[in-house]
């Protein structure tokens, strides 16, 4: 694609290119100036102060997260909140577990892998509150056909939805000046998470929540190529 194609592209969209570009095959789009502030500022936060969450701010942001869309209204989520000791016993724990999987005989790429998620349980450690987001099956309905990914669409979307529950709590942690990581790395030690909630659902996400200890401006790797006009 040339660059005034991918220029006029963007461009519908009330967004510039990036004219520092070479080919136009990565070049960045400018941010529009109507995009909300939240979404602007938003940063993934990897250090955090142990200042505690008011309690009117943690349930601004649980509440926002509850007010997210989903798929047949079905809000398939259960959001499990941990602070304090709690925090520190379960990363402790997921940190032994990844710990544990270091000695097996893995490859380089895993071994990466699971010094990147060891540095995870670090950042999350003493953070004042961490969000455990959790998949429920509620109130099922016909249409449960397996898709060509191998899940239902029922819960496809669910997993949709939850993703919309995930970024409404992220951002209104932004409005409320808080600090947020989401976080993945609780894969390498799913047992130990299980054992948290003391639930059979499923683990979707952790959320760490609390003031950063240091404002950075957000990383501006976004690309154009990443939306297509038809």
């Amino acid at each position: 694609m040339t660059f005034l194609k991918q220029y006029y592209r963007c461009s519908t969209l009330s967004i510039q290119m990036n004219p520092f570009s070479n080919d136009g095959t990565d070049a960045m789009c400018s941010e529009p100036s109507i995009m909300s502030n939240n979404i602007r500022l938003r940063y993934s936060t990897r250090d955090f102060l142990t200042k505690p969450v008011p309690d009117e701010d943690l349930e601004g942001v649980l509440h926002a997260g509850i007010r997210a869309p989903s798929s047949k209204n079905r809000q398939p989520w259960n959001i499990h909140v941990l602070k304090g000791d709690g925090v520190r016993k379960l990363t402790d724990g997921m940190a032994s577990r990844i710990q544990e999987k270091m000695d097996w005989d893995i490859d380089d790429d895993q071994a990466k892998d699971f010094k990147m998620a060891l540095r995870t349980m670090e950042i999350i450690r003493d953070v004042p509150v961490l969000l455990i987001i959790g998949y429920v099956d509620r109130i099922p309905y016909h249409n449960a056909a397996p898709t060509e990914t191998g899940v239902t669409d029922r819960k496809l979307m669910d997993l949709v939805s939850i993703g919309a529950c995930i970024e409404n709590m992220i951002l209104e942690a932004t409005e409320r000046g808080l600090g947020s990581l989401w976080v993945g790395d609780y894969l390498y030690a799913y047992d130990i998470a299980s054992e948290a909630i003391d639930s059979d659902e499923e683990i979707v996400s952790m959320v760490a929540l609390g003031y950063a200890a240091e404002e950075r401006r957000p990383q501006s790797g976004r690309f154009s190529d990443r939306i297509h006009m038809l």
